[in-house]
């Protein structure tokens, strides 16, 4: 039972926005994990600040478009399908509801880990110091910024975790449908 119908063109179109945005971000966070990460060691901390800050800023946006493509995307597609409901795919043709599941499970998770890195703990490593931060010494101010910067590296080793299995979880669902 089709939920609502879309051509033939528009299903490609969607197929391929749901995989470019895939690979959009993928490749954004193996930059920010592979290239970004250890470069930043050979930079002078003001330069390491302020190019963490803009790049921070733009991958926020870019990761979060990415995966608002892919939702979007996967709901129309799913919604689009005519096996959807009864032959336990979930709208991309050989997706389980197992896959759908853990897929779903990644992408909501990546979600929640973008906005805790991009509206919490990012700005939260190049705040500057307020009036009411004005009592600490400019060691505990250092020592908060250290903490930030330490749970944004977890947080980066985690979403780029989650993205490589939702990405092991399409490619097996595409492997067995075949």
């Amino acid at each position: 039972m089709k939920v609502i119908a879309i051509s033939s063109s528009a299903q490609t179109i969607f197929n391929f926005l749901f995989s470019a945005s895939w690979a959009i971000y993928i490749g954004g966070a193996l930059i920010m994990a592979i290239v970004w990460k250890p470069l930043q060691k050979g930079l002078a901390p003001q330069q390491t600040a302020v190019l963490c800050e803009k790049m921070g800023e733009k991958y926020k946006w870019v990761a979060l478009s990415s995966l608002s493509v892919i939702g979007i995307s996967w709901i129309l597609l799913g919604l689009s399908d005519h096996e959807f409901f009864r032959s336990g795919s979930l709208g991309i043709k050989g997706v389980t509801y197992l896959q759908g599941a853990i897929g779903a499970v990644c992408w909501v998770g990546l979600v929640v880990v973008v906005m805790l890195m991009g509206v919490k703990l990012h700005p939260n490593s190049h705040k500057r110091a307020s009036l009411k931060d004005a009592e600490l010494s400019l060691e505990e101010m250092k020592l908060r910024r250290r903490k930030s910067i330490k749970k944004m590296d977890l947080l980066l080793k985690a979403e780029l975790s989650i993205a490589l299995i939702a990405v092991f979880t399409l490619a097996w669902s595409q492997a067995i449908s075949k």
